[in-house]
């Protein structure tokens, strides 16, 4: 594949996944009055900080779905059905058995698990916490197996149809709390429950429709390997290591900041960040589609190209944090003028958000290409680290310092300048050995 080739495959899946963000952000956005109308500001920091509790059971697939991914799309690639079968039935059989495993053992315990107390809220929400958990628990446990879809799809190139998928089951919960909303009445049980179930009907939805027209790949007993299973899980180990770092520094936020201040204080954090997370949103979807492309150009020694890229996307970067800082002006006013006054948001959240963000931008491209190229385990040290000091330091700075959600984002600042230097680090070393490999290739054809 020539660069302008590449390059173009690259624009075309940005502009198809740009699209359906604006999709997303717009139903996100129109989401948080509705249900806040619905729900008073404490509930609803209650709700999300539940919605990042059920985050981390996302680790329960031990790497299968991005090990499914990459080995269903190497099978597609050389049209081997039988082998894309096994892959397939290996990774749904396998992920059934976890998610029962896992049902098995909430249901067991559910009779002795104190909601109020892991969410800290009013022991008056007890029972409501009690009937809501039992479905949101069950309605997460079977979306969590028919999200597998999602991986099919992307193996397939049809990465547009894994993000639509998201984006239905989202604006199906907006459109059904938002006609309902008269009737709900402060209930947090009803408000988790659509917004649980819409999702899930969504992806069984398209989960009958997939495999109603691709038979050949679906899942069987018969089909079922552990030669499969094991080939997903040693590829998906890696991408597992790394999800935990996400789990536990995106999704335990929530859960944190209702420890070390009150869940009161988890509405304006989320808020503040749902509008700076634009900026990362953007920035993956326009730095997503270069993972394979970086791969491609690696390994036919294009490292032309790939100098080219990092420039202009290193432009980007910058470019992006002016922007940033524009809108730290303009985050309090905007807040403000869209929630109609109902929820106040300090200066240093916002103004901490921005440099996390800022900072966040400077490595994401360099870890797209370090994926691409397969240097995943040199990135898993940083990764490991930052996992197991992320919580003490936060309950530390935060907690015993009494410096809340703002030490909670310091701690968050501090370990994310770590891949700002390392990364970058990383990659010109990778392209060092690759030019040596290069040229011992060359000096070899010579003679």
């Amino acid at each position: 594949m020539r660069g302008s080739a590449r390059s173009l495959n690259v624009k075309k899946n940005v502009y198809m996944s740009f699209g359906l963000m604006i999709l997303s952000n717009i139903v996100q956005f129109m989401f948080v009055p509705v249900v806040i109308d619905c729900i008073n500001p404490l509930r609803y920091g209650i709700w999300l900080t539940i919605t990042s509790f059920l985050s981390w059971f996302s680790l329960m697939d031990l790497g299968i779905g991005g090990g499914l991914r990459q080995r269903l799309n190497q099978a597609l690639a050389i049209n081997d059905q039988k082998k894309a079968r096994e892959l397939v039935s290996s990774a749904y059989f396998s992920l059934f058995a976890i998610v029962s495993f896992v049902g098995l053992i909430y249901f067991s315990i559910r009779p002795f698990i104190k909601w109020e107390k892991v969410f800290n809220a009013p022991a008056s929400m007890s029972g409501e916490l009690d009937s809501l958990m039992l479905y949101v628990v069950l309605f997460f446990l079977l979306r969590f197996l028919l999200q597998l879809i999602n991986p099919v799809y992307v193996a397939h190139s049809r990465t547009a149809f894994a993000s639509l998928n998201n984006f239905l089951g989202s604006l199906l919960s907006l459109s059904i709390i938002y006609l309902l909303s008269f009737k709900l009445n402060q209930s947090l049980f009803w408000v988790g429950f659509i917004y649980s179930s819409s999702p899930l009907f969504v992806y069984l939805m398209v989960t009958i429709v997939f495999f109603t027209y691709h038979r050949h790949l679906m899942p069987s007993l018969s089909h079922f390997r552990v030669t499969a299973l094991k080939s997903m899980m040693n590829l998906g180990l890696l991408i597992f290591v790394d999800q935990i770092s996400v789990i536990v520094v995106i999704s335990s936020t929530n859960l944190l900041i209702s420890h070390i201040t009150s869940p009161a204080f988890v509405t304006p954090y989320s808020i503040t960040n749902r509008i700076f997370v634009l900026f990362i949103t953007i920035y993956e979807i326009a730095a997503r589609p270069l993972v394979p492309a970086f791969a491609d150009a690696y390994f036919k020694g294009d490292l032309a190209w790939i100098r080219r890229v990092m420039k202009k996307f290193n432009l980007i970067t910058l470019s992006a944090v002016f922007l940033i800082c524009g809108t730290v002006f303009l985050a309090k006013p905007f807040i403000h003028l869209w929630l109609k006054g109902k929820v106040e948001v300090s200066w240093s959240i916002v103004i901490l958000v921005a440099v996390y963000t800022a900072v966040r931008l400077q490595w994401n491209v360099y870890s797209k290409y370090l994926s691409g190229i397969g240097m995943i385990k040199q990135t898993v040290v940083l990764t490991i680290i930052g996992t197991v000091l992320y919580v003490p330091l936060v309950l530390l700075l935060g907690k015993f310092f009494s410096l809340g959600i703002v030490g909670l984002l310091m701690v968050q600042i501090f370990m994310s300048l770590g891949n700002v230097f390392y990364l970058p680090w990383l990659y010109k070393k990778s392209l060092k050995i690759r030019e040596k490999e290069l040229s011992l290739a060359e000096v070899e054809n010579i003679g």
